[in-house]
């Protein structure tokens, strides 16, 4: 007997649920019930060492929401590798194929929604993918024609009437103009941040070298290689923002046309319950590039710039240590 998604409490910290086959170590991913930014799904996060474990084949949706001690049969969608995929009410074969890799620049995070609890639901038959077929082709292949949340007919609406999801509409819409603004404050301060990571990344000049112990010098080889991690992650992540805005333009302009002619007057629509889904994604997107350009900045604050000057002027008391001995 499975719980119900919607009874069980909120995680306050990511974790581990693992999958496995015999004779080979865990295969470690994580989880976390209802984010506040997810606050109705769960989330999961696959290490990039995940699809090379040897049980990658056991990486499916399926097997994830079972280890996690949830009915496949009472999911609703998926949103993994910028697609949002309908479960059909656990019986879509995608589930049972082994994820790949998000790819590139992607949001490496795969969100889940459920049922709500007055729905029927019925146990899926487990279905399992053909041995010896490739994992991103077997799951990329069945993406061509799965149903897409846009196109799906007959899928849930958390909210309950028309009202509700007008009132969903307009706090998203709000949440979405704050978060736009933020974001562009947010990709100068990317900008600034890369700049001096830059130029914190140097070679030691001659006096530096020769005034630094050997434990200074491992230091600072350290300090540079976590500058060059913590610049490529800026490097991505200024890319998926610049991607998200610019691919996100057309979207606002027919977002704020359906708000102004439509949710503001309370005028019926028949696009309603779609709008609904489509400009929650978008607010989920945005808010998710907000949290990780956040944790990015505080990493490169702290774990390079801050550790990196830090480093730097312990070299350099010792140059004006060896210069005051001449």
């Amino acid at each position: 007997m499975f719980p119900s998604f919607h009874q069980m409490p909120s995680s306050t910290a990511w974790q581990p649920v693992t999958l496995g086959i015999g004779g080979h170590a865990p295969l470690t991913v994580w989880n976390w019930f209802k984010p506040s930014t997810f606050s109705h799904g769960l989330v999961f996060l696959i290490p990039p060492e995940a699809f090379t474990h040897p049980a990658v084949s056991t990486l499916t949706l399926r097997n994830l929401l079972h280890v996690s001690g949830l009915n496949p049969a009472t999911c609703w969608q998926w949103f993994y590798a910028g697609q949002m995929i309908e479960a059909m009410g656990g019986v879509n074969p995608m589930m049972d194929y082994p994820l790949p890799p998000a790819g590139e620049g992607a949001d490496p995070h795969l969100y889940v929604t459920f049922i709500p609890d007055a729905a029927p639901v019925m146990m899926p038959p487990v279905m399992m993918p053909s041995q010896g077929m490739p994992v991103a082709e077997d799951y990329a292949s069945l993406l061509q024609s799965a149903p897409m949340a846009s196109e799906a007919e007959g899928t849930y609406v958390p909210a309950g009437d028309a009202e509700t999801m007008y009132r969903n509409i307009e706090s998203d819409w709000k949440s979405i103009y704050h978060l736009e603004k933020n974001l562009g404050i947010a990709r100068k301060q990317m900008d600034g941040m890369m700049g001096r990571l830059n130029g914190l990344n140097r070679d030691l000049g001659p006096d530096e070298r020769n005034a630094a112990s050997q434990l200074e010098q491992k230091e600072w080889q350290d300090s540079r290689r976590r500058l060059r991690d913590l610049q490529t992650g800026l490097s991505r992540l200024m890319k998926e923002h610049d991607m998200g805005v610019t691919s996100a333009a057309g979207k606002k302009t027919y977002f704020e046309q359906i708000y102004q002619e439509y949710v503001v007057p309370r005028k019926p629509f028949d696009g309603l319950q779609q709008v609904y889904r489509d400009i929650e994604m978008h607010r989920k997107m945005l808010t998710n590039i907000q949290n990780q350009i956040t944790s990015i900045m505080q990493k490169a604050q702290q774990d390079g710039e801050a550790r990196g000057q830090q480093v730097l002027r312990k070299i350099q008391d010792a140059v004006r240590a060896n210069r005051l001995k001449k």
